[in-house]
């Protein structure tokens, strides 16, 4: 098939993909309406799902028409070949989560967790029952931890490291991975997070690393809006979560993969 045949091809698939996704992640929110309270909720998981089908369209198109490639090469390069390893992905998790952690207390420290989208997210998350935490758990984790992995980490990551070298690659998709985000105080925090997830990325050579931890990491998020931890307690948290994201990167760099060259 010719360049211009496949990219019209990819073309065709993308848009399917999206219809698709769009429709499932519609139905599979409207059933879990009972359990979602206010509409404010329901509206936010709508647009994380909008977010995540688009981001992964893009990811697919862009390397199937910028390449001219099959489905093999595009899933090859987004970092999809490669089977995950159960402890890669236990490790990347625990490790993201640390990281996560210290970030929160970092923001209570200088006083901004009452400010932003973070805290607005959190306040509508902790009004929500048990069942209405776990169905926002799940679409949380699910949505962002595959569409904003397979832009960001599976796609900009890869094309800028090919194009300009590792270390641009990492920080201009950390950058780019923040701005998504619009906020004074979750952006920072995100480009910091994304950074740590493209490490990931790059330590273990697969994009199912990041995907299983960023979701990991959203869906305990979610969670923990159950619990009010003392300041003490949290400070704790923060410390040995720091501890552990760079144990987390100590592991995982034992593989020494590389990002893979198509």
């Amino acid at each position: 098939m010719s360049r211009g045949g496949r990219a019209i091809v990819f073309i065709y698939l993308g848009t399917f993909f999206a219809f698709f996704a769009m429709l499932s992640g519609f139905l599979v929110l409207a059933v879990a309406r009972p359990f979602l309270g206010g509409g404010e909720v329901r509206h936010l998981l709508l647009s994380v799902l909008v977010a995540a089908v688009v981001l992964s369209s893009l990811a697919f198109l862009y390397s199937g028409v910028v390449g001219a490639a099959g489905l093999p090469k595009v899933v090859a390069r987004l970092g999809l070949g490669s089977r995950p390893v159960p402890l890669e992905l236990l490790v990347a998790s625990l490790g993201v989560l640390g990281a996560s952690f210290f970030l929160d207390g970092l923001i209570q420290r200088l006083g901004w967790s009452e400010v932003g989208a973070l805290a607005e997210l959190q306040q509508k998350l902790s009004a929500l029952p048990l069942s209405g935490k776990l169905v926002a758990a799940l679409a949380l984790g699910f949505f962002p931890g595959v569409g904003e992995e397979l832009f960001f980490r599976g796609y900009l990551l890869r094309r800028l490291t090919r194009l300009s070298g590792l270390t641009h690659g990492l920080l201009t998709s950390s950058v780019a991975f923040g701005f998504f985000h619009l906020d004074p105080v979750q952006s920072p925090a995100a480009a910091l997070l994304g950074l740590y997830l493209g490490g990931v990325s790059v330590l273990t050579g697969s994009l199912w690393a990041p995907i299983c931890a960023h979701a990991v990491n959203n869906a305990a998020a979610t969670l923990f809006t159950m619990i009010e931890l003392e300041d003490g307690a949290a400070r704790v948290l923060a410390l040995t979560g720091l501890v552990a994201a760079i144990s987390a990167l100590f592991v995982l760099r034992q593989r020494r993969a590389v990002l893979p060259r198509p």
